[in-house]
Formats: structure tokens, C-alpha cells, sequence
């Protein structure tokens, strides 16, 4: 077994450790409520902030691996803000949940979240142009008209379900991280099950994360549920999870990057360069 192997096992077992570790604490928090609730507040709603960072430096780092100029990092840099964009938006988040006990329906945090899927939107686009190797422009109005019709359809679903238009964003997020899911699973097809499509696959569990959210907070389940209930756990530690996910994929690259594509099957589309002399 190569130095390089052996490395790359040793950082996924830490990735391991720090996943198994923040889900434990937050499970025990949540459940057990060891310190007085404002302290409790800030470790729950800490966790999820540090997990959404994780994701950030990580697609950070992935992007200064390559040069100004390089295609992979026009995908990258779209990609990165987005998760940068969540990461300020879910400490805006736990700053609304700490400070005053109770977040708007609609506030800052949902438009950092709802704005960073256009961030999404271009960084697939400009994926899918790479893989395809055609000289035109991505197909960036095929991904505008994709989101308008998620915001139509989110739009329609408060219409129907008689609930007010403040509610539009918690239909908006399930539906919209199922079209990147989708998106993803379409890249797993162009990347024939590769490495690189790891990243974008992870976001899938949002899909699961914002279904579960949207329905404990139309269904008042945060209501008639006490904070410490199992299905309120279940709806917040899946979210963290989610999280937990997407950095695992954000890593999986890292790691190829750094190390090379070792022992790891990819197709000849997927070639992924050799990493800088330089790095951390």
C-alpha cells in the first residue's frame, strides 16, 4: 500500500470520527439537554453551522487547487459561494433562534438560501458543459427556466394548500434541492457512477432534510411535540446528516486532488490532474 493511500485512508477515518462525533453530540444535546437552554441553543444550532463551514472550506480549497482560467474551477467557484452562501445564512439563522427564541417565516437566512440556488444553477450548467465538450455556451437559460418553473410550482403548492405566501420558501427548498438532486443523478450517468460526481450526489439528502422540515413546521409538529420528542430529533439530526453527506462528497474530491485518483475506477471522461506541488 502506497504513502498516498495510506493518507487518504487515514483523513477519511478522520472525516469518519468528526461526522460520528457531531452527530452524537448533537443527538445527546437535543435529547438530554445538559446545560441551560441558551447554551443548549448555541451547540445545536453551532453544530449545523460548523458542518455547513466544513462544506464551504473544503469547496474553497477545491477551487484554489486550479489556476484563474482553468475550466473546473469556473464549476467550482459557483459552487463554493453557494455553500458559502449557506453558511451564513444558517448562522443568520441560529442568531434569529438564540437571540429573540423565534425565526421569521421569511428572513435574511432564506434569501442567502433561496439566492444560492442560482449559484447551483450555474455551476451544474457549466459541469454539464465540460462533460459534454461542445464550443457553445452552457445552457444557462435552460437553468433559469428550470428554477423559475421551482419557483412557479413552490408558488402553486401554497396556492393549494391554503397556507400564506410566507411559506412559499419551505415548499421552494424540498423542490428545489430535488431538481440538483435530479441534476445529480443525471451527472452520475455522464460521470458513469465517477468520483467527481460524489459532490453534487450529496446534495440529494436535502431533498429528504427540507421535505422533513417543511412538514413539521406547516404540520405544527415544533407545537404539539416537546423540543426533546424523537420525530423533532429525527427532522433536525437528518438535517445535520445532510450536511454530513454533502461534506463527504466535497471530501471525496479533495482527496483525489490532493492525492490522485488512486485505486478508484473512473472513466476516461473523468480525468482528474495531477495535484499541485503545493498544498496544505
Amino acid at each position: 500500500m502506497t504513502a498516498n493511500s495510506l493518507s487518504k485512508k487515514r483523513l477519511t477515518l478522520y472525516l469518519g470520527i468528526y461526522s460520528a462525533l457531531m452527530l452524537a453530540i448533537y443527538c445527546a444535546v437535543y435529547l438530554f439537554e445538559p446545560f441551560n437552554a441558551v447554551v443548549n441553543l448555541l451547540f445545536l444550532n453551532g453544530l449545523t453551522v460548523l458542518a455547513a463551514l466544513v462544506c464551504a472550506l473544503l469547496a474553497l480549497r477545491i477551487v484554489l487547487f486550479y489556476e484563474p482560467g482553468e475550466s473546473p474551477r469556473q464549476v467550482w467557484v459557483p459552487f463554493a459561494l453557494a455553500f458559502w452562501m449557506w453558511t451564513v445564512a444558517e448562522l443568520a439563522w441560529a442568531a434569529y433562534n438564540v437571540l429573540w427564541g423565534e425565526v421569521p417565516s421569511f428572513s435574511f437566512a432564506d434569501i442567502l438560501w433561496v439566492g444560492s440556488y442560482l449559484f447551483f444553477a450555474v455551476a451544474f450548467s457549466r459541469q454539464f458543459h465540460l462533460l459534454q465538450f461542445k464550443r457553445h455556451q452552457p445552457p444557462t437559460w435552460t437553468a433559469i427556466i428550470v428554477w423559475l418553473f421551482v419557483l412557479g410550482l413552490s408558488f402553486s403548492i401554497t396556492f393549494w394548500a391554503g397556507v400564506s405566501l410566507e411559506a412559499v420558501a419551505l415548499y421552494f427548498y424540498p423542490i428545489a434541492d430535488f431538481a440538483v438532486g435530479s441534476a445529480a443523478l443525471l451527472l452520475v450517468f455522464f460521470f458513469r457512477h465517477g468520483l467527481l460526481a460524489r459532490p453534487w450526489l450529496g446534495l440529494f439528502g436535502f431533498v429528504v432534510a427540507d421535505s422533513l422540515y417543511a412538514w413539521a413546521t406547516t404540520s405544527g409538529a415544533y407545537e404539539w411535540i416537546t423540543h426533546t420528542g424523537w420525530i423533532t430529533l429525527l427532522v433536525d439530526a437528518i438535517y445535520l446528516l445532510a450536511y454530513l453527506f454533502v461534506c463527504w462528497g466535497i471530501f471525496s474530491q479533495y482527496l483525489a486532488l490532493r492525492f490522485g485518483a488512486i485505486d478508484i475506477p473512473h472513466s476516461p471522461r473523468q480525468a482528474i490532474p495531477e495535484p499541485p506541488k503545493s498544498m496544505f
